[in-house]
């Protein structure tokens, strides 16, 4: 199911999503969004929507900012003027997103501005997971440097 804003206040401009966009949306297991020159959600998709717990009407119309971590507000601003600015953005950008229960879940983000439309369309994948295996790797890590220094005997280690 794709969600679309078609209320004045959200448009900007720009002719709407064709209809085989929309089927690619729905069948997208990623999270698809477009949001607008002013940084309001103007569609999403129903991966979207699952992977956040809201409701289309949470979504649509507000300013992405809301959705994004406060902290990590600082990497998206810039790449968010950059795109407008029509230069090319980072291939990846990973940020949190806050979810519909006041939680933050990870997303890796690439987008483009396609000239036409003056859209911005991006396309995210949830990296909760792999956040959590790296978390896991850093204290494991760490554990075993603890153990290093403290083990009373030599202890040869070979990368």
């Amino acid at each position: 199911m794709i969600t679309q804003d078609n209320s004045d206040s959200a448009r900007s401009g720009g002719a709407p999503i064709e209809p085989a966009l929309h089927r690619f949306f729905e069948q997208s297991r990623d999270l698809v969004c477009v949001v607008d020159s002013r940084g309001l959600a103007r569609y999403t998709n129903q991966a979207a929507l699952e992977a956040l717990g809201y409701r289309e009407a949470d979504i649509l119309g507000k300013p992405f900012s809301y959705f994004v971590h406060p902290e990590d507000m600082n990497k998206v601003a810039p790449e968010f003027s950059s795109l407008y600015g029509g230069e090319p953005a980072a291939s990846r950008l990973e940020v949190r997103c806050r979810c519909a229960d006041g939680s933050y879940r990870w997303v890796a983000w690439s987008a483009t501005i396609l000239p036409d439309d003056n859209l911005l369309y991006a396309i995210g994948h949830d990296i909760a997971g792999l956040k959590e295996l790296e978390k896991a790797l850093v204290g494991s890590k760490e554990q075993l440097q603890l153990i290093i220094d403290t083990v009373p005997a030599f202890v040869f280690y070979k990368d």
